[in-house]
């Protein structure tokens, strides 16, 4: 029996092997990438929570920090940050004043696990911001 010996297709078949298994690994880092929308939008609601217990409230006291707890029991944050111009004490703001919160939180994603080694974690750091007004008078 004659063996037909022609090899001009092998490179197309290996071309796109090759390519096949690149856009799989793009894809599935997509879809990795696609949990950090649902974050960044609890990052957001935890912010705006945030910024409601201070308007309540009056300052950034032990109220508020009895809610941030409360929000992190499902979500985590890394760090708040309060900016405001009128401030009696470290925790109390006066009448009217307008403030900014600013919460933090790093996510890890991973890229597609590869068949040898690990993964390589890609850290983001995600922000969400809430303003507000504080509607608490306090006597000197």
């Amino acid at each position: 029996m004659k063996y037909i010996k022609d090899e001009r297709g092998s490179v197309t078949v290996a071309d796109m092997l090759v390519c096949t298994v690149i856009i799989l690994s793009i894809a599935f880092t997509a879809l990795y990438m696609l949990t950090i929308f649902p974050q960044q939008y609890t990052l957001h609601t935890q912010a705006q929570a945030l910024a409601k217990a201070a308007e309540v409230t009056g300052g950034t006291g032990p109220e508020v920090d009895a809610v941030r707890a409360d929000l992190e029991k499902t979500s985590p944050i890394d760090r708040v940050e309060w900016k405001a111009s009128n401030w009696l004490d470290a925790t109390r703001m006066k009448l009217h004043t307008p403030f900014t919160v600013t919460a933090y939180k790093v996510v890890e994603i991973r890229m597609f696990k590869p068949a040898f080694g690990e993964s390589y974690p890609i850290k983001i750091e995600l922000k969400a911001t809430a303003s507000g007004l504080t509607e608490v008078y306090y006597k000197p």
